[in-house]
């Protein structure tokens, strides 16, 4: 999730009032933590640019390690900071954006009945 506390709020507000569950983490060693604590992921959303040595980058492909090519959504204000390359089923939000916007990349993320 983000760094800035406002954004991230206001993005896990709108996440869980589209009925998804949302974990969130203030920087990237919380988010890799939490990572290594949870059992199941869907989606990733997260801030290219955070706080605590590791970056949205580095969470996302330790994200992908562990759960395998799970779709993530990077956040930024710079396009040049995004290192990873998009896979099909990843997307990339710039900065300032709508809350609908995410909410509409989340929802079609969402995984389906068939797998």
């Amino acid at each position: 999730m983000g760094d800035e506390f406002l954004i991230r709020i206001l993005m896990v507000d709108n996440s869980s009032g589209a009925g998804l569950n949302v974990f969130e983490a203030e920087d990237g060693r919380q988010s890799t933590q939490m990572l290594a604590d949870t059992d199941v992921l869907h989606r990733l959303i997260t801030d290219i640019s955070l706080p605590g040595g590791i970056d949205g980058n580095d969470v996302a492909l330790k994200a992908k390690d562990r759960f395998g090519d799970i779709p993530v959504i990077y956040l930024s204000g710079r396009p040049d900071s995004l290192r990873n390359g998009l896979g099909r089923r990843d997307t990339y939000i710039p900065k300032p954006y709508r809350p609908d916007v995410l909410i509409a990349a989340i929802t079609w993320l969402l995984p389906t009945s068939g797998g």
